[in-house]
């Protein structure tokens, strides 16, 4: 492992974190760090269901950071919006998985949570960070240790952000959509201070996410002899029951249900690696105050970012599945 980089996952799951987890675990032969984050449920709840799913994976060598609670700011206009309730009760569609056996999540208090990240920061040669939650823990560390940040993180891949319609904040009068995406839009401040920092990031965002989805009838067709892939499968199911299409236009109510599995794309962000999609050079700016809080924009005088593109995401799917060890039938 000496020289291998750090793999950084932080995340709020959540079912479709829970599978960049997986995928991530066929992929990576380098230690790995998880962090959590307050997200889809509170930060108690997204830790636990990290810890559980890494226990069932067999990955109880894993540390799991428990992080930030709320956003940078004390204000959030979600405080006076009524949102969907992401994945059921405890962001796993109500699935209850087996408590873990395996090492201890680590619970800093959150004034020193930063300085703890920091300490494993320098002790690695270089980091692969994969942001699939608000950028809340990252901008936090990059506020106390820009050098630190900068020296180490050697890529950098987001989910977040939607250049068309969002899924949540402020309705687009045309489309009846949200102008901004939930990750983007729980601390737009944060992604702002991440996007300062020039990591060149690349970004997956809910425009490209939507085209990579399960429709109703392959979930319940789909097969595992993995007990962690096994749940996540009942989870998806249970996506059904739960949660309408409140995040799609009208044209796409009238398809088949379907689940949209966004997070899991950022481990396939290499064209050379994968040739699922390629990279667009744009600039961007977020929106931090006003009734399109958290959108994000194209701007001329914005960051530098790597947007995403799928051209291939059936054959992205077919990855993913085999990956996470799940076949039809």
């Amino acid at each position: 492992m000496k020289n291998k980089p750090l793999i950084i996952f932080d995340c709020d799951p959540g079912v479709d974190d829970a599978l960049t987890l997986l995928l991530g675990n066929a992929f990576i032969d380098s230690p790995m760090l998880v962090i959590t984050c307050y997200g889809c449920k509170g930060i108690r709840l997204t830790t636990r269901n990290a810890h559980r799913l890494l226990h069932l994976m067999g990955r109880d060598d894993v540390p799991v950071i428990q992080g930030s609670p709320r956003p940078l700011m004390w204000q959030h206009p979600i405080e006076k919006l009524k949102l969907p309730t992401f994945f059921g009760r405890n962001g796993m569609n109500n699935v209850r998985f087996p408590e873990s056996k395996g090492v201890a999540v680590i619970v800093p208090h959150h004034d020193v949570f930063v300085e703890h990240v920091a300490v494993i920061l320098r002790k690695s040669s270089s980091v692969d960070y994969y942001l699939t939650g608000p950028c809340t823990n990252l901008a936090r560390i990059c506020l106390r240790y820009p050098d630190l940040v900068k020296e180490k993180v050697n890529k950098l891949v987001i989910m977040g952000g939607a250049l068309g319609a969002g899924n949540t904040g402020t309705k687009d009068a045309a489309t009846g959509l949200g102008v901004a995406e939930f990750n983007f839009y729980l601390d737009p401040i944060a992604v702002d201070v991440v996007l300062r920092q020039n990591l060149s990031p690349k970004i997956v965002t809910w425009d490209q996410a939507k085209s990579f989805n399960l429709k109703k009838s392959k979930v319940g067709t789909l097969r595992s002899r993995h007990q962690s892939t096994t749940h996540l499968i009942k989870a998806m199911s249970n996506f059904f029951h739960l949660y309408g299409h409140d995040t799609v236009n009208d044209e796409e109510r009238k398809s088949e249900p379907f689940v949209i599995l966004s997070d899991p794309i950022v481990l396939l962000t290499e064209p050379d690696v994968h040739g699922v999609g390629r990279l667009i050079k744009r600039r961007i700016r977020i929106v931090t105050e006003g009734d399109h809080f958290g959108q994000s924009v194209e701007h001329a005088d914005g960051y530098d970012v790597e947007y995403f593109e799928f051209t291939k995401p059936e054959a992205a799917m077919e990855i993913l599945l085999e990956g996470i060890g799940a076949e039809v039938g």
